[in-house]
């Protein structure tokens, strides 16, 4: 009769459950690895800044009012665009402007 601890012995080298440690990875695969590190903030503060950025800037040049909106949204557009490059669909993008959603 199996053991009531054998699933997690038998998988020790993986997912483990339980009182188990949980990795994806044997620490011999990742020996010499360094961690990724997150710089999604430094994207986050780039594209506030950009997006203030142009509202004044829109301001301080007299844009009339009925353009600056239009004009924040697409350098908000292009900008996400740049930061984030292909990992962003722009089709989703427009949608989360208008407020909708397609999922």
């Amino acid at each position: 009769m199996p053991a009531k601890d054998a699933p997690c012995q038998r998988s020790r080298r993986r997912f483990r459950h339980r009182s188990c440690e949980l990795a994806l990875l044997d620490p011999e695969d990742l020996a010499g690895i360094t961690p990724v590190v997150n710089r999604e903030w430094v994207r986050l503060a780039v594209l506030g800044g950009v997006v203030v950025g142009a509202a004044l800037g829109a301001n301080l040049l007299g844009v009339p009012d009925s353009a600056s909106g239009p004009l924040i949204g697409i350098v908000s557009l292009i900008t996400v665009g740049v930061l984030y490059g292909a990992r962003l669909v722009g089709t989703d993008l427009i949608d989360v402007m208008r407020g909708h959603s397609r999922k």
